[in-house]
């Protein structure tokens, strides 16, 4: 498989995440919603460093190889970078912290930032996809 090719299939695996992340949701799971829209940012941002032949070990590695190449040696929005981080966090409670309640309105959230990631990776590509 080819670096392209492999990095068209984590933006693949991205977009279906989300389309769980929805799905669940609409089933009123939200926690396993906001754990699935991390999971988009987080194969999004693996696709960007695919793209460039690279690869991390952790999910901290991935933040930080996605800023160094997409943000600081690239045209990523900071802004929108920074998404991965606080969806992280997020997702850390919800799996790993047994009495936590996830609202309807913050997993609502952690989609709507996972869908801003994801569309700004889409576009990221098509500028910077060699033709």
């Amino acid at each position: 498989m080819t670096s392209s090719e492999e990095a068209q299939a984590l933006l693949a695996g991205a977009k279906k995440r989300l389309d769980y992340a929805r799905s669940n949701h609409e089933s009123e799971m939200y926690g396993p919603a906001t754990s699935l829209a991390y999971y988009a940012v987080f194969y999004a941002a693996q696709a960007v460093i695919a793209h460039h032949r690279q690869s991390a070990k952790t999910h901290r590695g991935v933040q930080n190889l996605f800023w160094q190449l997409a943000v600081e040696g690239s045209d990523f929005p900071p802004e929108t970078a920074r998404i991965i981080s606080t969806l992280e966090t997020h997702r850390l409670k919800v799996d790993y912290t047994a009495l936590i309640e996830v609202t309807k309105e913050d997993a609502a959230e952690a989609i709507h930032q996972a869908e801003t990631f994801v569309k700004e990776v889409t576009a990221w590509f098509q500028r910077h996809r060699p033709t």
